[in-house]
């Protein structure tokens, strides 16, 4: 047994009482040997119950630990787990999502045979419960319109890739030594930063098919709108302090609302801007129902067609304008003007 790499798994939560316990079900259910695993749940002081079904898990598992997370942010959490970790190999976990039983062993041996810095799965995107919107939003969190070439999120290989980023991630320990740890002024897409860092190391990121989770998506359509401009506020906000929280894909909805806004204003100005006004918002929308029309015909419920259209424009409007919110900010923050005149 000794030649099976002790696993510390690191799983942040923080008000997660309607999802925890599904997390660590399968988390217990894995078919890695339960005497090298070494299961931190951090969490961040949560006061709706989630630390109560965490301590009841750890009573009956010995191998599963409760930690706090004072700073309750997702960073801070990923550097208490992995400092106070026992293994040699890093496997990042959600309490939003559910595992495949053989994510750890399919993990393990991925970071081995690839000789990857960092490995992960594909994470198929689920309701988190039975609504209206519930599919409609996962499905479009799961398509190249919605999410372009994020390709753990649509799925569209099959074999072993090499990729911008994964979701969640498998890692040895020392990779932490080599190049930091997660930023934790950086409150969400740390990630992001993390990814951009091992790439600029040198590194690779491998994408493994046979690696699979269940991300539960947000069912409430006010709630994943409220989400979805969140997101897209992160992404350019921290330029403002120097960090790159983007790939390329994440700034396309930018483009998109920020040439539909300047061409609305300036149609006064001449009639070539009220053309080109026309034609984005007539090609995105004959492009936004051509598509949600294919997956109504391919689930074989047209009842897609009438909320898929919705669920798309939300996604895209609202990153697109959370990101435009979060690059006046940064742009007219202290802090970027101070950085630049460092320079």
């Amino acid at each position: 047994m000794r030649d099976v790499p002790l696993v510390s798994i690191v799983m942040p939560c923080l008000q997660e009482r309607s999802h925890i316990g599904a997390a660590l079900d399968t988390v217990v259910a894995q078919d890695y040997p339960n005497e090298r695993l070494d299961v931190l749940v951090v969490d961040g002081m949560s006061e709706d119950g989630t630390r109560e079904i965490i301590r009841e898990f750890s009573i009956r598992y010995p191998f599963i630990r409760l930690l706090d997370n004072p700073r309750r942010n997702t960073p801070a959490a990923l550097n208490v787990g992995i400092q106070a970790s026992q293994g040699e190999v890093i496997v990042r976990m959600d309490a939003h999502t559910t595992y495949e039983t053989d994510y750890v062993t399919e993990s393990v041996r991925a970071l081995s045979e690839t000789g990857a810095d960092v490995v992960g799965g594909v994470c198929n995107t689920v309701p988190e419960r039975d609504s209206v919107f519930g599919w409609p939003i996962a499905l479009a969190l799961s398509h190249p319109f919605g999410v372009g070439n994020a390709y753990y999120k649509i799925g569209h290989t099959t074999e072993q890739t090499r990729v911008d980023s994964v979701p969640f991630g498998c890692y040895r320990k020392e990779l932490f030594e080599q190049i930091g740890m997660f930023d934790e002024n950086v409150p969400r897409n740390e990630d992001t930063d993390f990814y951009h860092r091992v790439k600029a190391s040198g590194g690779q990121i491998v994408l493994v098919p046979s690696i699979v989770c269940y991300y539960r998506a947000r069912s409430d359509f006010w709630a994943f709108a409220r989400h979805i401009l969140r997101n897209g506020f992160i992404v350019t906000y921290f330029l403002k302090s120097g960090k790159i929280q983007f790939f390329y894909r994440h700034l396309v909805p930018l483009a998109f609302v920020s040439t539909v806004l300047l061409s609305a204003g300036l149609t006064a100005v001449h009639t070539v801007f009220l053309w080109l006004l026309i034609a984005v918002l007539s090609t995105y929308s004959i492009t936004n129902f051509v598509v949600s029309l294919r997956v109504a015909i391919y689930k074989r419920n047209l009842r897609y067609l009438a909320l898929l259209p919705i669920v798309f424009a939300v996604l895209h409007w609202n990153y697109g304008l959370g990101s435009l919110f979060g690059l006046m900010r940064a742009l007219t923050s202290k802090e970027l003007w101070r950085r630049i005149l460092r320079k």
